[in-house]
């Protein structure tokens, strides 16, 4: 019997190899500060923005990162919270945001966590946009797999630009669950091609088949394209991914 068929939920699929499981840390907080510079540089570059002659807004890229257990989630916030300090300092224009979902995180912490998301995910006016984001950045939102957004609950899917696997999804259901869940449908464009945003799988080289082997049916993986972060945050300054 044919297993079922499980959707990818849209998107560009994307991996990303390192030699060294230990530089993941590293290559996560390399990716957030130079997301972040990016964004900032498609805001420094409209001058429109700048002199405030415009209903544009900063470009904010909304950025969810998936790890597999709890200790991975707090690694993961504090690798992302030193990236923050390390755009400042080579850009003070750009800025880093992060935040987590834990499961043993009382409701309304969790609740604010996922309105503070989606409230810069579209650029909406509101203390954590207009105070941190005015000059464009990175919202990140660190998540165990099982601390996702469940439609049973009643919380929709976050609509976010990228979705980062830190390690591989353990099945098809799961990869997708991940995918639907961060991604959402219907977005537009984020990274070349497909509606959606980009998922990016950060494996090592000798993973690459069980990646694939854990892809839901229609997902296409390529590696890496070596202009993804400025196709992003030019996704986002345009408009892309507003809701």
């Amino acid at each position: 019997m044919e297993p079922p068929a499980v959707g990818g939920g849209g998107g560009s699929h994307y991996s990303v190899a390192l030699p060294d499981p230990r530089a993941k840390p590293r290559a996560l907080a390399d990716l957030v500060v130079n997301v972040a510079l990016a964004a900032a540089r498609q805001t420094s570059s409209d001058r429109s923005i700048a002199r405030g002659e415009t209903n544009r807004k900063p470009a904010v890229v909304a950025v969810v990162v998936v790890r597999d257990a709890r200790d991975g989630v707090d690694d993961a916030v504090e690798d992302i919270a030193r990236a923050g300090k390390d755009v400042a300092r080579v850009d003070d224009r750009a800025d880093v945001v992060v935040a987590s979902l834990r499961a043993d995180q009382p409701p309304g912490d969790r609740a604010d966590a996922l309105e503070r998301f989606r409230a810069a995910r579209r650029r909406e006016d509101g203390e954590t946009f207009s105070t941190t984001f005015a000059r464009g950045g990175v919202f990140a939102l660190v998540t165990s797999e099982a601390c996702l957004p469940s439609p049973g609950a009643g919380e929709g899917a976050l609509g976010a630009s990228l979705v980062i696997n830190m390690e591989t999804p353990k099945s098809r259901e799961a990869y997708a669950r991940r995918t639907r869940a961060g991604l959402g449908g219907g977005g537009r464009a984020g990274g070349g091609g497909g509606g959606g945003g980009v998922v990016l799988n950060v494996i090592a080289p000798h993973q690459l088949s069980a990646l694939r082997a854990v892809l839901p049916d229609g997902v296409a993986l390529d590696a890496m394209p070596i202009d993804l972060i400025d196709t992003l945050a030019a996704d986002v300054a345009a408009g892309g991914r507003e809701r």
